[in-house]
């Protein structure tokens, strides 16, 4: 009696199995039918094993975000037949990423992974109900936006043109974490991501603010080095920079400070190890900014401006290029105008996975 149940368990159990795997699901066919464009983001995967699937599937809707955030990818598109019918494969190689987000992706389900044996693989759809992660996103969203208004009031209402552009590093901060989530909102609902039009007109206008900013930072360098080698060095740092260097210092708004301390070890030879503090003071004397730079190694000569000669081009480059660092974001400013610019054109009806892909894919 007992074997009988156990014979009769089993035979229970394998029938189960072969009735699921005999009925193919809808999805399996046509996945579009079950998940419509209207309300869902949906992509299918496949793979040796379920794990497989769910990743390929994972990986496929992800370029609906991915191909958005970059500006320089090569693709085509390959059509292979199989027993499900012609199936279109999109194979996307990115060359270089232009944005990196940050954002997750919001509401991520997947169907029960199914093995179609013809085809020796495991099938699963990947898919986001676009309503549902909207509702799980805008919080997130409105608190960034939220971020963004603080920051660029203060920007927009400081007078001075340092401390402006100074504050706008914090700025394009947050405006770049802004625009990566404007990309998903767009993807879920481009009706939604128009509410959001004035923070991109902000963006935009940022680098018209920096450029009136910069012209208007008049610099006086005052400092007594020698042979003004460091402070040569600072002019071409401020002047890349589009910072006007004068010569005059009543024609100045700031003063830039620059002192040497040789830190002097020895004598005949000479040893010296030069630091460097730089500060940019407005007409009040209040420091907007300060910077110190210290030599790596000693420099050795037996005379003291024989062993400047060697060690202050050195330093002087190290000085150059952390000021360069501190300023890096101007080119921030540029790129997400450009990214605003490029891919948020409003008006725009068409459908958006067509508009992507007419951009990424090629024949």
């Amino acid at each position: 009696m007992k074997k009988f149940l156990v014979v009769l368990f089993i035979f229970v159990n394998v029938m189960a199995l072969w009735a699921k795997g005999s009925k193919k699901p809808e999805w399996l066919k046509n996945f579009r039918s079950v998940f419509p464009d209207d309300k869902y983001l949906a992509a299918q995967g496949e793979g040796e094993s379920e794990d497989v699937a769910r990743i390929n599937a994972t990986g496929m809707i992800s370029r609906y975000f991915s191909s958005l955030y970059s500006s320089d990818e090569e693709a085509k598109v390959h059509t292979k037949e199989s027993s499900l019918g012609e199936v279109e494969e999109r194979r996307l190689t990115k060359s270089e990423q232009k944005l990196e987000s940050n954002v997750s992706l919001f509401g991520l389900e997947f169907t029960e992974p199914y093995y179609l044996k013809s085809e020796q693989k495991w099938f699963c759809v990947a898919y986001i109900n676009k309503e549902k992660a909207w509702n799980q996103f805008q919080p997130q969203v409105e608190v960034i936006k939220n971020s963004f208004d603080i920051y660029y009031k203060n920007f927009e209402e400081e007078s001075e043109p340092l401390l402006k552009i100074l504050l706008a590093e914090n700025l394009l901060a947050v405006g770049k974490d802004l625009i990566s989530h404007l990309y998903y909102i767009r993807v879920l609902n481009q009706e939604k991501e128009k509410s959001y039009h004035y923070e991109l007109d902000k963006i935009s206008n940022i680098p018209i603010a920096l450029e009136k900013a910069r012209k208007e930072c008049r610099v006086f360098i005052e400092s007594e080095d020698y042979n003004r080698i460091i402070s040569s060095i600072l002019s071409e740092t401020l002047e890349d920079f589009h910072f006007n260097v004068v010569r005059d210092k009543s024609k100045a708004n700031y003063t830039a400070f620059v002192a040497v301390d040789d830190a002097v070890f020895g004598s005949d030879p000479y040893a010296i190890k030069p630091a460097i503090t730089v500060n940019i003071e407005d007409k009040n004397g209040v420091i907007c900014y300060s910077k110190s730079f210290k030599a790596e190694e000693r420099t050795l000569s037996f005379t003291i401006n024989g062993a400047r000669e060697k060690a202050y081009p050195v330093v002087g480059e190290q000085m150059k290029k952390e000021i360069l660092k501190d300023f890096s974001f101007f080119s921030l400013a540029n790129q997400l105008d450009k990214l605003v610019s490029d891919n948020f054109s409003y008006g725009d009806e068409k459908n958006l996975e067509d508009s992507i892909l007419s951009s990424y894919l090629k024949d």
